[in-house]
């Protein structure tokens, strides 16, 4: 039986167009959570940055916090360009995704203009009572590792599975990519489920069950 212990931690990024001036988007940010009840730390001297014909340079740290509440962190990841939401659990974070969702008509964009996709990440830390490494391995059926053990080395086995698209099209479809693997440091009876889903849809995004999704995953991987 398989059970979820952790998700390491669960991230929901509002993926935001490239053009757009972040350094306007925090401090309207920072003025709309403030008066919303999230904590928001004192704006400290604004970072070098420079603008220029649709581009910006920003030599200010990648990852500003904008606000939190009830253990979930907003922030802006200026590598990736996006409003994230960071908390433990999709309890935690989706409601305030939502609250957060909801106070972006106050930025004054187009909300579809602002945002192109959605993003949910999670490493999913799952405890089973199977042997994770034959799980892997005997998933595989057609797979046959016997020649190279006999070359190379006894103990090899299976130690992750890849799921996704070869194409990613965010235009007509979600998108998807999972990796499942043994988590390390114990590594016999867990896995560790790297997910990673990508809409276009809000309201796609707020159904996705990620623990259902996750347990289901892993339960089909052990014939159950």
């Amino acid at each position: 039986m398989a059970e979820i212990e952790d998700y390491s931690p669960m991230v929901i990024g509002l993926k935001l167009r490239p053009d757009i001036p972040f350094d306007i988007i925090i401090r309207k940010m920072r003025g709309i959570l403030k008066d919303n009840g999230f904590k928001v730390q004192n704006e400290v001297e604004e970072p070098e940055k420079a603008q220029q014909a649709g581009f910006q340079i920003n030599f200010g740290p990648p990852i500003e916090s904008i606000g939190t509440k009830n253990n979930v962190e907003v922030n802006l990841n200026l590598q990736s360009q996006s409003v994230n939401i960071v908390g433990e659990t999709p309890e935690d974070v989706m409601p305030i995704f939502e609250e957060v969702y909801g106070l972006l008509p106050e930025l004054n964009y187009d909300i579809d203009e602002l945002i192109p996709f959605y993003e949910l990440f999670a490493n999913v830390g799952i405890v089973t009572s199977a042997t994770v490494l034959n799980v892997l391995t005997e998933s595989i059926s057609n797979l046959n590792l016997d020649p190279l053990k006999d070359e190379i080395n006894p103990d090899l086995s299976v130690v992750g599975i890849r799921i996704g698209s070869m194409k990613m099209n965010l235009v007509n479809k979600d998108n998807l990519e999972i990796v499942i693997e043994p988590k390390k440091g114990s590594h016999s009876h867990r896995y560790l489920v790297g997910l990673r889903y990508q809409t276009r849809n809000k309201d796609n995004l707020i159904n996705f069950d990620l623990k259902a999704e996750s347990i289901n995953l892993i339960s089909s991987l052990e014939g159950e």
